[in-house]
């Protein structure tokens, strides 16, 4: 990379994120429906999510250096860092709304572009959520101990259900304060 000025492209930086987030995302389905023709669901689901699980660890740890967020310890900075991860990470690829109350966060989308791409290529009886996949690394980058409902498993909408889940969190115990504080 040159020090130099970006080409003049005459796209606005939400654009030039959403071809590179969509480039990926498409990587990704590409690699996920090749990988399952040629080795099976069994083979491959496993390994994606583990995979998926790992890279969204990662991804949250950058992301909380980035934000400056050292230890999550209450539920307004969990739900600050949920929708942070959803801007950057995935974008209008899955619009998530997001409710939360004492102890749990609500995540439901009317419109996922995987469940509509497995669908379309007859691979819906295959594929594993990734998205709350990624959200359980997420959960896990920030600490928390954390529980689906329903448990994280096949698409829901490919099963004829709601895309809607509950996710019960405990923050990690609050550090003691300092002796003569």
């Amino acid at each position: 990379m040159s020090d130099a000025a970006p080409p003049d492209t005459g796209l606005t930086q939400k654009q030039r994120e959403d071809l590179l987030r969509n480039g990926w995302w498409y990587h990704d389905y590409l690699w996920f429906k090749r990988a399952l023709g040629e080795l099976g669901p069994e083979a491959v689901n496993r390994p994606n999510t583990e995979i998926l699980f790992q890279a969204s660890k990662a991804e949250m740890l950058r992301l909380m250096r980035a934000m400056k967020v050292r230890q999550v310890s209450d539920e307004q900075t969990v739900l600050r860092l949920v929708r942070a991860g959803g801007d950057v990470y995935v974008g209008d690829l899955v619009p998530m709304t997001v409710e939360s109350g004492e102890g749990w966060l609500r995540l439901s989308t009317q419109k996922c572009f995987v469940q509509v791409g497995t669908r379309r290529d007859g691979l819906q009886d295959h594929y594993v959520c990734g998205p709350m996949t990624r959200l359980s690394g997420w959960l896990e980058a920030m600490g928390l101990k954390w529980e689906f409902d329903p448990p994280i498993g096949l698409c829901l909408p490919n099963q004829g259900r709601d895309c809607r889940f509950t996710v019960k969190i405990q923050l990690p115990p609050a550090a003691p304060e300092p002796a003569g504080a």
